[in-house]
């Protein structure tokens, strides 16, 4: 019986062989023994040693060789069309000889995909001989072979679908000026690397007309190169006003991919993209700091920031990571430094994101770098709950305060309370969070499997508020009674007291657990709650970050769909970068405003219209710039309209040097020291003095701005205006759009708010 089972009849020679027979080299099992396979291997190749010689040519011979195929046919116009006739042949070429000719015209002695080349090249040889256009089809890997097979552009399998709607007017398809045919056109081009030949075969059923293709003429190539800042629409309409020669039949489509080739040359230097990038920033001279080359690439630089700015106290860095920006789905991370409210990148970093892959050990080894070239002083990070960041600058700066931004923290917990799936299992253990934190029940926190309501919809809001009172206490700070908290472990103790009282109030066992492990357990509390930090941070968000990401995707990436890396790598250099370091000359030169101070400003002038009784019920104290009132702890500015009516009007002066302290007096001015501009030797509340020459009051109390703020009116002013001319330009050329109607349809809600504020400037105008 155990022979039986080794034995095993061949499917070839139908003999009945042992098993060990039928084993190939991997181990595996197959239908035919050892014997047979090597009969059908010889067999083949003395088929391939027998082949014709006559049909092997040069490559150099494709296009004469089938030029003369077609001028040999009967029944053939001049142009040799012919309906009814065909053209059917085969031939071999040299693989070696072509493969060498190719990396000669390259200039490169490897190509990364050098099989489609080889393709791509003897379809243009055919194409001159036949004078059709060809298409790559599909792409088929043997066992010893590789065959690519192309299609005349002009076979019917290559129209589109039909249109879904019998209506004519509702078929959004635009019509095809390619007229079709039967021909069954196809070139198979078998590459046999081991053989060394590749055999062609070429087959056209109807020598159909050609078709007429439009060329871009080198007019247009050198206007396109003129114009290479310019997107490809942009182009397509000079050239059309412009009348440059070839225009009339010129599209949209063949400028963009001019204008992709040019663009290229900018910033290709390799077709292997990493490379390129090593090699672009080598070339613009900038120092690469980290170089992994391992399971887990990544490539980082510093900006020509970093050295301006790192020898300068910051006020914060901030650690943020996008991602979609590059073709290889690279995550894109950067550091900002944060000085006087406002961030510029210090360093970029690329890694090659994926499950398994040590982030955290490549963000230590990139912080670690930073800060060996004297990235050190500031007192604050700045990120979100990513904790691959998070434990990697705790590793590289433990003695800097570790902030998640409160926007993260507050969207974290609504998307928790709002989830329809079952809560991540907590291992709760009340004695030990009560060792841990005095204020906490022991004897609270029996989990009840037949509870299922984590947060009630009702109690949302309440929980969103009171994680928020938590965020922003601090020991400069005074509670609504007045009252100070000078130990941030006791601020701490209140705050879990307070959330789970809430909880037990409520019956909210998973909520309590929940905010437990996650916020208020004492290694968590110091990551997002401002009392873990001495000083008081005026930044609390990372929105100057999120704003940098939004500057490159929506100013630059958006003209190109996840380019490269070494693309990504050239814009943030050459534009990105170009832009940051004029804005900090500006910024030096005092003609550029920080976003903060407008809205500062802003905020200020508000508060001042609001009337405020001063009756005692708030401890508001100008001088330490402090207020007991609940809107005073929520303001970004520490504004509240008790504060702000204890003094008189501020100057544009005031304005432009108010500064934002981490300690008493929370704001101040600086006259080459921090002096707090309400403080008087009586510590009464002192009026800011107006210069006469940049504040002139009108009967309504506005305040008319200085030449400096009146310049930067007339600039965005100009700025608005121009975006309702290009507004208007859009609208006009509407008119010769396909389904006019339906376009406008569609962004007729985007001017609702247009019309708004027509209404609102008409209403301040009539006031």
């Amino acid at each position: 019986m155990s022979n039986q089972q080794q034995n095993k009849i061949c499917k070839g020679c139908h003999c009945t062989r042992e098993s060990c027979e039928f084993l190939n080299e991997k181990g595996d099992i197959l239908k035919k023994c050892y014997k047979c396979r090597n009969n059908i291997k010889r067999s083949r190749s003395i088929k391939n040693k027998n082949r014709n010689p006559d049909v092997m040519i040069n490559y150099t011979d494709i296009t004469e060789t089938i030029y003369n195929s077609l001028t040999s046919l009967s029944n053939t116009n001049e142009l040799y069309e012919g309906e009814n006739t065909e053209l059917s042949m085969s031939f071999d070429i040299e693989l070696s000889t072509l493969v060498n000719a190719i990396l000669e015209n390259n200039g490169s002695e490897n190509i990364e995909n050098i099989n489609s080349e080889i393709g791509r090249y003897i379809v243009s040889l055919i194409s001159e001989g036949d004078g059709y256009m060809w298409v790559y089809h599909i792409r088929s890997e043997k066992k010893d072979s590789l065959l690519l097979t192309y299609y005349c552009n002009c076979r019917v399998d290559l129209e589109k679908q039909p249109t879904k709607h019998s209506l004519l007017d509702k078929q959004r398809d635009t019509p095809s000026y390619l007229k079709r045919y039967h021909c069954k056109g196809t070139i198979n081009i078998e590459i046999l690397s081991s053989l060394n030949y590749i055999n062609i075969k070429y087959s056209h059923k109807i020598l159909h007309p050609h078709p007429v293709h439009v060329k871009t003429t080198p007019e247009i190539q050198r206007f396109i190169q003129d114009n290479i800042n310019c997107l490809a629409p942009e182009i397509w309409r000079q050239i059309q006003e412009n009348k440059i020669k070839g225009y009339e039949n010129i599209t949209v489509q063949q400028i963009y991919h001019w204008w992709s080739i040019e663009t290229r040359k900018e910033y290709c230097r390799d077709s292997d993209q990493l490379l390129s990038s090593k090699l672009l920033l080598a070339e613009f001279n900038q120092e690469i700091i980290v170089n992994i080359n391992s399971s887990t690439p990544a490539l980082g630089f510093l900006t020509d920031l970093f050295y301006q700015l790192s020898q300068i106290d910051l006020d914060a860095i901030e650690i943020d990571a996008t991602y979609g920006t590059n073709s290889m789905e690279w995550e894109l991370y950067t550091i900002m430094g944060v000085f006087d409210g406002t961030g510029f990148p210090l360093s970029y970093l690329l890694i090659s994101a994926g499950k398994g892959q040590n982030i955290t050990g490549i963000l230590t080894n990139w912080m670690q770098t930073l800060k060996e070239r004297n990235l050190k002083k500031f007192h604050v990070i700045l990120t979100d709950k990513d904790f691959a960041e998070i434990n990697a600058a705790q590793t590289v700066w433990p003695e800097v305060q570790i902030q998640l931004c409160a926007w993260h923290v507050q969207r974290v917990i609504k998307q928790q309370l709002a989830s329809n799936k079952q809560s991540v299992y907590y291992s709760y253990n009340p004695k030990m969070a009560h060792e841990e934190c005095s204020v906490i029940d022991p004897n609270w926190g029996v989990t009840n499997n037949s509870e299922r309501v984590f947060c009630p919809l009702n109690l949302w809001e309440t929980v969103i508020k009171l994680v928020n009172q938590h965020l922003n206490r601090h020991m400069l700070l005074p509670k609504l009674d007045g009252t100070f908290i000078a130990d941030a472990n006791e601020i701490w103790k209140e705050c879990v007291s307070e959330i789970i009282q809430f909880c037990k109030d409520n019956n909210l066992l998973r909520l309590w657990i929940y905010c437990w492990k996650e916020w208020y357990s004492k290694d968590r509390w110091k990551l997002w709650a401002r009392a873990s930090n001495e000083k008081i941070s005026h930044i609390k968000t990372t929105m100057i970050v999120e704003s940098h990401w939004r500057l490159i995707k929506r100013d630059y990436l958006y003209k190109f769909h996840k380019p490269r890396i070494d693309h990504l790598c050239y814009i943030l250099v050459k534009k990105v970068i170009n832009q940051q370091l004029h804005r900090i000359h500006l910024l030096q030169q005092g003609r550029y405003l920080v976003p903060w101070r407008k809205e500062f400003k802003k905020e200020w002038k508000q508060h001042e219209k609001k009337v405020a009784e001063i009756n005692g019920r708030y401890l508001t104290n100008p001088i330490q710039w402090i207020c007991s009132c609940p809107a005073y702890i929520q303001s970004r500015f520490f504004f509240c309209k008790h504060l702000i009516s204890s003094v008189e009007k501020a100057d544009a002066k005031f304005f432009k040097k108010v500064q934002r302290n981490g300690n008493y007096p929370l704001i101040s001015t600086y006259e080459g020291k921090f002096v707090n501009i309400f403080h008087s030797l009586d510590s009464k509340a002192l009026n800011i003095s107006e210069n006469q020459n940049s504040v002139i009051e009108n009967n309504d109390n506005y305040i008319v701005e200085s030449d400096d703020e009146q310049h930067i009116y007339e600039t965005d002013l100009a700025y608005l205006c121009g975006i309702l001319d290009k507004t208007k330009e859009l609208l006009e050329e509407s008119r010769n759009k396909p389904k006019c109607h339906l376009w406008l349809k569609n962004i007729r809600p985007n001017f609702k708010l247009l019309e708004k504020m027509n209404d609102d400037i008409r209403a301040l105008k009539n006031c």
